[in-house]
């Protein structure tokens, strides 16, 4: 799976910087390439397999009026979602939580855009 297949839905920024396509087994390198590709100390990433992204794509499709009414807000994930969050040099899988976001109109359609910490 790629960002350009859920461009509809989500900012290349917020899938680049938030987003670990797969599953556990793997999910520790691969958050950790995410980790290192950014300049912060503490980041999080969310662990997407298809199904969760289905469900995500679904809520982004439902709430699209809610967010064209109030787009500056802060919005919590309907679902809660795994995640990996770095806190130093390590990595640890946590969660599943919901999280909150910010969304963007990009070509008259909110997209997740902004990562805002989890719930």
């Amino acid at each position: 799976m790629s960002w350009a297949q859920f461009s509809g839905y989500f900012t290349e920024k917020f899938w680049k910087d938030h987003v670990y396509e797969g599953s556990e087994s793997q999910a520790k390198r691969d958050a950790e390439e995410i980790y290192q590709r950014r300049d912060v100390t503490v980041s999080s990433v969310l662990e997407m397999d298809p199904h969760a992204i289905r469900i995500l794509v679904g809520e982004i499709t439902k709430r699209q009026a809610e967010y064209a009414a109030n787009p500056q807000a802060i919005y919590t994930s309907v679902q809660s979602f795994a995640y990996w969050e770095r806190r130093g040099k390590r990595a640890r899988r946590m969660g599943p939580s919901q999280f909150l976001y910010g969304v963007k109109n990009e070509n008259g359609v909110y997209k997740i855009h902004h990562f805002d910490g989890v719930v």
